[in-house]
């Protein structure tokens, strides 16, 4: 006869594997057990303690916990409720499949935990419609205060970030975290943590602000990659995107010198939880597919937890055009009043000064472009654009490189035609790791300490440039008639049709 002890400990990957914890529930992994997993996340030091909770009347303390669920989802008002619902189930579930095969009562237990997987499935659903409650005053985009609570929440669980991706759509969609990770690793970089921090409708104004205002110096990686193309500079055209950001009560809270933060949780209570004296077992992956605070809007709930979005589909301009308008260069809005000498420029110089004085490496990548996309107006734009950034990389110091037309006749790479999808963002990540010029050396050395806050310097005049430039935001991305792709994970993908 099998013990109950030896019986927590050899089946739970089978039950893993089935999607259910069986009869433990591990409270914390050191960070030995994920060492042999460069693609996988590690968490952030912890003092407390790895723990092995066991519970000691695995079925009554089941009933008791799908009481518990129905009681509060029943009168439920509030996303809190509802994720308490949800974790009320999980823990039933998990005390109900605790019980051994040998057990009398195992064959019931069995039915029981489908019925519970049921009711679980339901509140998760609720949960998933509900907004949470915001964690500091609004950004007046909901994008922005979204991918702010990920960002602090990526922090909390891994530690600051060592790369920050930043930029427009085009940065969210255009460069991978995870492959980049997986890439670094396997080149004897592992441990890497990646972060995209893109925003939709950034200009360089708005990238400016998110390095230099919104986070703190705790927060601030080693290594800036700023992943976007012309339109991010037209000094032109209204900035809507930055206006929004400025006059909103977020940034008036900011200007008071108050930082966003999460709340502080509560201390954990270990009851009947005993140390794990033996090698820790290896993490899983996530259970439940369950985000307790998703968004709302369909955009941020489908970026995943390094602040990617991965989009699947690619770029049929025959289904496209279907759908949407073709755009001439020579309409499109973006390129309105076209000019590079004036607030944004202005920007990307603070940006440029602030990233030196913070010993941060800041590396600019021009995003390719399909050429359903690059006429002969947008090719002027783009062409003016590209000697601007070489210029003012060799002036102030900071790293461009240009991969604008390197894929113009591969649409498998793109969502639409300025967009890449998840194969062009993998490639992107893949190229980048083998690009000389970008120092990952100093991913590895040890983080100098804080420089001292600098004395206030009055704003660095705009160099003037020879030429106008920009970039249109495309038009949503329509979704051709085929069947989805999954995102793939540790390997790159192939090549797209």
């Amino acid at each position: 006869m099998i013990s109950r002890i030896q019986w927590l400990f050899c089946p739970v990957w089978v039950l893993t594997l089935c999607g259910l914890v069986g009869c433990a529930s591990i409270e914390r992994f050191t960070e030995e057990g994920v060492s042999s997993f460069p693609f996988l996340d590690r968490a952030a030091p912890s003092p407390s303690p790895t723990l092995l909770c066991l519970s000691q009347r695995p079925f009554e303390e089941a009933i008791a916990k799908a009481n518990q669920a129905v009681q509060i989802t029943q009168k439920a008002s509030r996303l809190e409720d509802w994720n308490l619902g949800v974790l009320y189930w999980m823990q039933a579930i998990e005390r109900m499949q605790s019980i051994p095969p040998d057990h009398p009562k195992w064959t019931f237990a069995q039915k029981k935990v489908r019925e519970y997987q049921q009711n679980l499935k339901v509140v998760q659903q609720q949960a998933s419609t509900l907004h949470p409650d915001p964690i500091f005053p609004t950004f007046n985009s909901d994008f922005v205060d979204e991918q702010l609570r990920l960002f602090l929440s990526y922090q909390a669980a891994l530690n600051t970030p060592d790369v920050l991706i930043v930029g427009s759509s085009r940065a969210i969609q255009g460069v991978d975290p995870r492959h980049l990770q997986v890439g670094l690793a396997r080149q004897g970089k592992p441990n890497i943590r990646v972060f995209n921090f893109g925003i939709n409708g950034a200009t360089a104004q708005v990238v400016d602000w998110l390095v230099r205002e919104l986070l703190t110096d705790q927060q601030l990686p080693k290594l800036i990659i700023w992943a976007d193309g012309v339109r991010a500079f037209n000094s032109g055209r209204v900035d809507r995107t930055y206006e929004a950001i400025a006059n909103s009560p977020g940034s008036q809270r900011l200007s008071q010198g108050t930082r966003p933060s999460l709340p502080t949780p509560e201390v954990p209570s270990y009851n009947n939880c005993i140390p794990l004296q033996s090698r820790p077992l290896l993490p899983w992956p996530q259970l439940w597919g369950f985000n307790p605070h998703p968004a709302w809007a369909d955009l941020v709930r489908n970026i995943d937890a390094n602040g990617f979005l991965p989009e699947s589909r690619r770029f049929d301009p025959a289904l496209y055009y279907q759908q949407f308008p073709r755009v001439a260069g020579l309409y499109d809005g973006d390129y309105q009043n076209f000019n590079l000498t004036g607030v944004q420029t202005t920007a990307l110089q603070r940006l440029v000064q602030y990233t030196q004085e913070h010993n941060i490496s800041l590396v600019f990548v021009n995003l390719p472009l399909s050429q359903d996309y690059l006429d002969s107006t947008r090719q002027g734009f783009e062409n003016q654009f590209q000697a601007f950034m070489q210029q003012q990389a060799s002036r102030q110091g900071f790293i461009f490189i240009d991969l604008s037309r390197q894929w113009l006749n591969q649409n498998g790479y793109f969502a639409d035609p300025s967009h890449l999808n998840l194969y062009g963002a993998a490639a992107i990540a893949t190229q980048l790791i083998d690009q000389s010029p970008i120092p990952w050396q100093r991913l590895t050395e040890a983080s100098p300490p804080p420089p001292p806050s600098p004395q206030p310097s009055p704003e660095v005049e705009a160099t003037p440039s020879p030429t106008p430039e920009a970039e249109a935001t495309p038009s949503p991305s329509p979704s051709p008639q085929m069947s989805p792709t999954p995102r793939p994970q540790a390997t790159l993908p192939f090549p797209p049709d």
